[in-house]
């Protein structure tokens, strides 16, 4: 009986072990299960948090470009005046003012009693046709008068004044800064344009022009303005000018921060660096379309106000002001997309590699002679030359077209990969000669 119960406890001893056994590889196996889900939880963390900084970073730089064009084309005098100049030399613009304007006069006069007077007993009745053309000649005038260098000189000293104006009650927030001598202001949520200085400018030179009733118009009476512009939400927008006026170069900082931030955090910076540029190409190319969405109400407005749905007035208008912000934002999507190139092109894609390897064959066939060893040698600094070279070029460009700067940042972009795939070649290639050496 007794060699049964050994039997029986042997067997009881070793199913202990074989399942204390198993249950400590399943406590391993949960531990690791944990563990790799505990990583794989905080590289997604990493990952989801750097992403996240390099997005806020794509957004702050978008804000410095619109800051920089607020700058330069809003808050900067020389500059508004500058495109103030280039609006009243559009002929549309010239066109519906003077036509406008016109109307404001003939409004004010008894054209058919004074053409009356002016003509003998017999002559009377044509005093109707001759003050309807006179109205067409007073308008043609009107528009010559406004082309006249004396007169683009004064609209810039006009606007030189109107626009501190816009801009102090922009500043303070303060929508009613009506003056009669006020070419530009804001009347509530209204940016109005109005007549009064503009005619009492011409008027002399009108009467000088034969058109002698005018005289009897006084500036004071012609209290004509159009509406230029609705800014809806205007104390949002008076808040978020202050803001991006005062800290429009300040931004530049945060842009660094994030963008510095969400590069250390990622796991792969060449990886961090596309998703910055992808995010800012959306962000940017979102800015653009915006930009194009608002001049529908902007032209449709202003056509109203002028009373001419045909007007090309309002879309001149726009544009001018526009076309800057219009081209700064290209010029940024021309140069992520190349950033987003040249860090595929760095990448270890088999495309990548593919390209990397054509390009570096072009080099083969010099690969001894003393320009590659020198290029292999000195490559960082010729890169770094290459960026301030650009840098200066696109500040101040030879041409100013985005197929310019495509060109440049293109055939600049080609060139340091050039220079990298060479240097990596040769790098390559040391270790090799030394191997065949030793056989």
């Amino acid at each position: 009986m007794t060699p049964k119960k050994n039997n029986n406890s042997i067997k009881r001893g070793v199913s202990i072990e074989e399942r204390l056994s198993k249950l400590e590889s399943d406590v391993a196996m949960i531990k690791k299960t944990i563990e790799t889900k505990k990583t794989s939880d905080h590289k997604k963390l990493i990952l989801w948090t750097s992403s996240a900084l390099l997005v806020i970073s794509s957004l702050f730089f978008v804000f410095s470009i619109a800051g920089f064009w607020l700058k330069t084309n809003v808050v900067n005098t020389d500059v508004w005046v500058s495109k103030t100049s280039e609006v009243i030399q559009n002929p549309s613009v010239r066109s519906d003012i003077s036509t406008s304007l016109s109307n404001a006069i003939f409004t004010k006069v008894d054209v058919n009693s004074y053409v009356s007077d002016l003509l003998p007993e017999k002559a009377k009745p044509l005093a109707g046709p001759i003050s309807n053309s006179l109205q067409s000649f007073t308008q043609q005038q009107i528009n010559k008068a406004m082309q006249s260098q004396t007169f683009i000189n004064t609209w810039e000293q006009l606007n030189r004044k109107a626009h501190s104006g816009l801009i102090n009650s922009l500043d303070k927030a303060n929508t009613n800064s009506l003056n009669n001598n006020d070419l530009m202001y804001f009347s509530g949520d209204k940016l109005m344009l109005n007549f009064n200085p503009i005619y009492t400018n011409i008027r002399n030179k009108l009467s000088s022009r034969g058109l002698t009733f005018v005289d009897k118009v006084t500036p004071s009476q012609i209290n004509k303005q159009i509406q230029v512009a609705q800014v809806q939400q205007m104390p949002t927008v008076l808040f978020a000018f202050n803001i991006i006026n005062k800290a429009a170069l300040l931004m530049i900082i945060p842009m660094l921060l994030f963008g510095i931030g969400g590069l250390l955090l990622a796991p792969d910076r060449r990886k961090g660096l596309m998703i910055f540029g992808i995010s800012s190409i959306v962000l940017l190319v979102l800015n653009v379309q915006a930009v194009y969405l608002t001049q529908y109400p902007f032209i449709a407005g202003l056509n109203s106000a002028l009373q001419n749905s045909n007007s090309a007035s309002a879309q001149a208008i726009f544009d001018i002001y526009t076309k800057d912000l219009i081209y700064y934002d290209r010029v940024a999507i021309v140069l992520m997309l190349v950033l987003i190139a040249f860090t595929f092109l760095a990448g270890p894609a088999k495309m990548s590699v593919w390209i990397r390897a054509q390009i570096s064959k072009l080099f083969d066939s010099k690969s001894d002679s003393q320009v590659v060893k020198w290029l292999v040698k000195n490559t960082n600094y010729i890169i770094a030359g290459l960026l301030i070279f650009t840098f200066i070029l696109t500040v101040f460009p030879l041409i100013n077209s985005v197929w310019y700067l495509l060109t440049l940042f293109v055939v600049v972009g080609i060139l340091c990969i050039g220079l990298i795939s060479l240097k990596n070649t040769q790098k390559t290639k040391k270790p090799q000669s030394k191997k065949s050496s030793k056989k």
